[in-house]
């Protein structure tokens, strides 16, 4: 008697991802696995990360490296005796799952009436030219990226292609850059900027150099500002259906530069811990962010991203926010200056 057959497909990370690639397959096709065991990097527009077999036996791969694919679709198939993965549905949690047929979509334009298109796609369309109004978007929000592009190009007649030019980005970059356009066009912007008296502030960030206070600086915004989104519940939801939907508990986010690009490590339930264990869990996070180790956990559903470029030397900036997020807080440089106290000059 054989086992039922298990599936493996494409998770979820954050209610705006849609798609997501395998960047490595850690197991040979056809070969047996023990559940528990990695058997698949899975490359999203935040992080790489790794499935794990959900039960014993042998693997057959659906999805080929580098491929983009739909949340939901089939990755691979575990089982005894499984024929042909490309045609059976298989059941998970009593509902069936199959691959995915390729729609195609009317593109939909922005507000200059141009093909809505990720930067990355115009890039590749201009290099090849490639007019991007005739290029038929597959996915569900009618947005072109990169991989409409290159399949209208491969339609195309060889003779007539020309040679593409620049420096290729990694799936991270160039994921990034369509998110940011989505968000731009999506979500409502509206941008304030205040200036405070940093001097306080200034003290205590001494104090934690001289190492007679835990943390950081950013480590001490994200508990402040965590304390403020438990203080007013109404900023910690996010707007839905028209109306507003509280999230699960108060979460920061901090954008991290990597070598990849810009990633988002989340910490949760931020508002309850102590700036000291806000300091070693962000560590932690800040560390498995750069190495491409984050799990789903550590990278969706942030109440708030920060973004802290004062060390950079940029004093103001307009922050574009995160698809699934209702706030972004942009921290500039603290500048010494001239200022008024008390209504005017005091001199005697």
């Amino acid at each position: 008697m054989t086992s039922a057959a298990h599936s493996i497909v494409m998770p979820q990370l954050g209610q705006a991802m849609e798609f997501g690639s395998v960047s490595e397959w850690l197991v040979v096709d056809g070969s047996t696995v023990e559940a528990g065991q990695p058997v698949a990097a899975i490359e999203s527009d935040k992080s790489v990360y790794e499935i794990e077999a959900p039960a014993a036996g042998k693997l057959r791969q659906v999805a080929p490296v580098g491929t983009e694919v739909a949340v939901g679709a089939l990755l691979a198939v575990i089982g005894d005796d499984v024929a042909d993965v490309h045609t059976a549905a298989i059941d998970v949690t009593t509902r069936a799952v199959k691959m995915p047929e390729a729609r195609e979509q009317t593109p939909q334009l922005d507000s200059q009436e141009r093909p809505l298109a990720s930067p990355r796609a115009r890039e590749i369309a201009k290099q090849l030219q490639v007019d991007i109004s005739s290029v038929v978007p597959h996915r569900t929000d009618k947005l072109i990226v990169a991989s409409d592009v290159e399949k209208s190009v491969r339609a195309r007649p060889q003779d007539t292609l020309a040679a593409p030019t620049g420096t290729p980005l990694s799936r991270l970059r160039r994921t990034a850059a369509d998110r940011l356009v989505r968000s731009w066009h999506q979500a409502p912007h509206f941008v304030q900027m205040v200036e405070v008296d940093a001097a306080q502030l200034l003290k205590t960030v001494a104090l934690m150099r001289q190492g007679r206070l835990a943390g950081s600086l950013n480590d001490l915004l994200i508990k402040t500002l965590a304390d403020v989104m438990a203080s007013f519940p109404q900023l910690n939801a996010r707007f839905q259906d028209g109306r507003l939907v509280p999230l699960p508990d108060v979460s920061l986010g901090l954008a991290v530069a990597t070598e990849e690009g810009l990633m988002v490590p989340v910490l949760r339930r931020a508002n309850v811990l102590s700036l000291s264990q806000v300091a070693s869990a962000m560590r932690e996070l800040i560390d498995a962010a750069r190495e491409r180790r984050l799990d789903a956990h550590q990278m969706s559903q942030a109440s708030l991203t920060l973004s802290n470029l004062g060390r950079y030397g940029i004093a103001f900036g307009t922050p574009v926010l995160n698809l699934d997020e209702p706030i972004l807080v942009f921290v500039g440089a603290i500048e010494a200056r001239p200022v008024v106290r008390d209504g005017g000059d005091r001199r005697q």
